[in-house]
């Protein structure tokens, strides 16, 4: 296929003419392009001066533009795009195929990553194609492929590439876009190959491996449930299986078996064997795996190993809590208790010039927006993440209910309000329930939002604001690591509203709404009112996306918003019943859709993707859908599961999850995997899933190449060193270590933004792209979106309460 498409390229330059066979393989090729490739057809936005073709040797035509960019949270603020003059079917395969290469890479690196996308042309962009691709200092095809999930007509859609996604100059030569129609192979696609890197990986260091103390046997370091599944790696260059046993604390020998030879794990880096002993069900402190003359970690076996995890992962809320003190009563050691942080956040809009010289009006109210969790490791706190990490606490909630289980029944939680009557992770979640609908701009408000953004500049106008979420609220600046809450200087600001943020706000009240509705009904009252309110405040401004210049935070920018308009309808269909919002459910095209099943597969849960959040709702919660729908939301969750465990039997390490590209908060985006599989084991009953979603835990606790427990307080080696303002020990010996239950965000590939990560670029396998450094937000930082899911599967696995005094047995 690669061949027949540079051939194809070569014959529309008129380059060469190819006798029939060389395309043989797709027929004629060019009957399937649907754009101009040539390289005067490239539109840059979000530079001061267009740049123009210019001469470029080794590129096909031989003729380039090259762009320079520096790098931003969202990276489409720097882009080259070109219109797509063909029409497009839902159901259609599309091909997008860009040469490229890297004319200058980003400060001690070799090579560096744009993003391709194939996408509508104008707001809200959403995708049919996207991939995040590694470009060297050779020029090189590179691709994107995808299924419509909705027809486009001619015009309709354009093909980028977004180059903010570091400090770099980037050429490209021309691209082209192919339509192969309806029910095409996808394996018979080309695939990103490894980039040639250019001379600064002469520079780059020796390879990244594990520690030197880390076993060659790797497997959980905080131990296996009895009737649990029991799984091992073993770092080995051995071709043929090799003889294994479990001996315990007197040298006996427990159990023996052969490994499975998996060898080369490209994920890893290794070659590897796999074990499974778990048939082995004597419980025990000090068993040893043993292959030849290496040994494990001395593990435990136990009925509940990870009794206390969710209590530690719901811990981290509470640590987290802005407005407050964290009390030396409510935490496990003297040092993590802190003085209130925002004690009192009453904040009006950002005005003024922001750092790409955007002039802000400001706006004329002020909100007390005080409460809520601080986001990540900085103090920021920001609706959409906010949004679906309290969803996904309240969801933990509703899934144990159903089953007649109460995992953080009241007082079993070391927080303030426990012994109110009330289940404490409710509690929890209401903190921030509170403060998210405080984000809610009062009826008649008016505030001044990017309406558009054109050519990277945002079209500011005045806008009526009621019933709009202000996306986030911060520092005027950064605050610098570490800083105590309570000594945080800046001045506190909000940003803009934004679509994405205001259908996040609905469809997390809407969920309240529900839940309260019995324990609270005049908190629900507000939650339902709040809902209504973002729900018709989004219809009149569907496009409002974020402006990612402003410093002190993050960007959280999101271009497409359909999948938090299908989860935020799922939320008040669920909460109303109203025929509104089951007819706004069915016009999506992510309608019952799973993560990877359905006519529009929703993709993996993120904060930036919260579709498969609605199916989960609609697949689960007590509504009046019609039992035929019910059924296929539920088939499409199960369907999603089952790929996922497809997934993890092509890794060497067993987790639930393929490919070799790990995003920022991989770890994170794990966990969500093992909620889905939760969700499918409470559907069919299939103890596979259950199982998955204990594989899922074990990497995070020690199976995985590095050897290490990527939760603090858990495991022989966890991470200490999260890049967090407070738990800042390593900086600041005043300051503590991370409490138990927080965890690092992880391996990370693709997305090396600081210079820790930096400094691992080109010398780690993908899963060794990691360090417990505090200094490394794109490895080591703790967010709220990864904790939240950690307590979802931690309570799945093991829903049996645990008093705050009590140890697991």
């Amino acid at each position: 296929m690669k061949r027949t498409l540079i051939a194809a390229a070569m014959v529309l330059f008129g380059l060469w003419t190819p006798a029939p066979a060389a395309v043989a393989q797709d027929g004629d090729i060019m009957q399937y392009v649907i754009n101009n490739p040539r390289v005067e057809s490239w539109q840059v936005i979000g530079v001061s001066r267009p740049p123009r073709p210019q001469r470029a040797e080794g590129v096909l035509g031989e003729r380039a533009i090259r762009v320079a960019a520096r790098r931003s949270d969202q990276p489409w603020t720097v882009a080259a795009q070109m219109t797509i003059p063909g029409a497009i079917r839902q159901g259609d395969t599309v091909l997008l195929a860009v040469w490229a290469r890297l004319h200058t890479p980003p400060p001690g690196q070799a090579t560096s990553r744009v993003t391709l996308r194939v996408q509508e042309a104008a707001a809200p962009y959403g995708g049919l194609a996207e991939d995040n691709v590694a470009i060297g200092s050779e020029w090189g095809l590179v691709y994107a492929s995808g299924v419509a999930g909705a027809d486009y007509a001619a015009g309709a859609t354009n093909l980028a590439v977004h180059l903010a996604t570091a400090d770099h100059t980037v050429e490209l030569g021309p691209a082209l876009l192919l339509n192969f129609g309806q029910n095409y192979d996808p394996a018979r696609l080309p695939r990103n190959t490894a980039p040639t890197p250019g001379p600064a990986a002469a520079a780059t260091g020796p390879r990244v491996t594990a520690p030197g103390d880390a076993p060659p046997v790797r497997l959980n370091q905080a131990g296996f449930e009895q009737t649990g599944p029991k799984g091992a790696t073993v770092v080995t260059d051995a071709t043929r299986p090799l003889p294994w046993r479990v001996v315990g604390a007197d040298g006996a020998v427990a159990a023996e078996g052969l490994t499975r030879v998996v060898g080369p794990d490209p994920a890893s880096g290794e070659r590897v064997h796999t074990i499974d002993f778990s048939d082995l069900q004597a419980a025990g402190e000090a068993w040893r795996l043993q292959v030849g003359d290496a040994s494990s970690r001395p593990f435990r076996i136990a009925a509940r190993p990870f009794a206390a995890l969710k209590t530690d992962a719901l811990a981290y809320f509470y640590q987290n809590r802005a407005g407050v003190p964290i009390l030396v009563d409510h935490v496990a050691r003297p040092d993590l208790a802190r003085a209130a942080g925002h004690a009192s956040e009453i904040a009006t809009c950002f005005s003024g010039r922001d750092p790409r010289g955007v002039d802000w009006p400001g706006c004329d109210y002020r909100l007390d927006v005080t409460g809520g969790w601080y986001d990540a490791g900085d103090h920021g706190k920001y609706v959409v993440n906010g949004g679906i990490s309290v969803w996904t606490l309240v969801n933990a909630w509703e899934r144990a209910d159903r089953s007649g289980l109460a995992p953080f029944a009241d007082g079993t939680a070391d927080i303030p309000e426990a012994g109110n009557g009330v289940d404490d992770l409710l509690d929890e979640a209401r903190y921030q329930l509170e403060f998210l609908l405080r984000m809610q701009i009062p009826d008649g408000g008016r505030v001044w939002a990017p309406v558009t953004i054109r050519d990277g500049v945002p079209q500011l106008a005045q806008i009526d604001g009621g019933g709009l979420a202000h996306h986030k609220v911060h520092d005027r600046a950064w605050t610098p690591l570490p800083t105590r809450p309570a000594d945080a200087p800046a001045e506190r600001l909000l940003y803009p509203p934004t679509t994405a943020a205001t259908l996040n706000l609905a469809a997390a009240t809407a969920q309240c709404a529900r839940v309260w509705r019995e324990i609270d009904p005049a908190f629900a009252e507000r939650c339902l009112t709040s809902a209504r309110r973002a729900w018709a405040a989004a219809a009149r401004h569907p496009a409002l996306r974020a402006w990612d210049a402003f410093e002190g935070g993050g960007a959280y920018g999101d271009d497409d918003t359909r999948d938090e308009l299908y989860w935020a309808a799922a939320e008040l269909y669920a909460a109303t019943g109203e025929a509104t919002y089951l007819e706004a459910l069915r016009a999506s095209p992510f309608w019952l859709a799973g993560p990877s099943a359905g006519r529009t597969p929703a993709g993996d849960i993120s904060w930036l993707s919260t579709a498969a959040l609605g199916t989960l709702v609609l697949a689960t919660a007590p509504t009046a859908l019609p039992a035929e729908d019910r059924d296929a939301a539920r088939a499409n969750l199960v369907a999603s599961a089952r790929t996922y465990l497809a997934e993890g039997r092509t890794q060497g390490y067993g987790f639930p999850r393929g490919g070799q590209n790990f995003e920022w908060g991989s770890n994170g985006a794990l966990m969500n995997r093992a909620m889905i599989l939760g969700v499918a084991h409470d559907l069919t009953g299939e103890t596979a899933f259950r199982d998955g979603a204990v594989q899922a835990l074990d990497f995070l606790l020690g199976r995985n190449p590095l050897d290490q427990s990527f939760i603090s307080g858990w495991g022989a080696r966890p991470m200490r060193h999260p890049h967090h303002r407070f738990w800042a020990r390593s900086a600041d010996p005043s300051l503590p270590e991370p409490p138990a239950g927080a965890l690092s965000g992880g391996p990370n590939n693709t997305g090396m933004a600081d210079e820790v990560a930096r400094a691992l670029q080109g010398r780690c396998a993908p899963l060794v792209c990691w360090a417990d450094d505090l200094r490394s937000y794109a490895l080591n930082e703790v967010a709220i979106n990864w904790n939240a899911p950690l307590v979802w599967v931690a309570a799945f696995l093991d829903p049996v309460p645990v008093m705050p005094a009590q140890a697991a047995d």
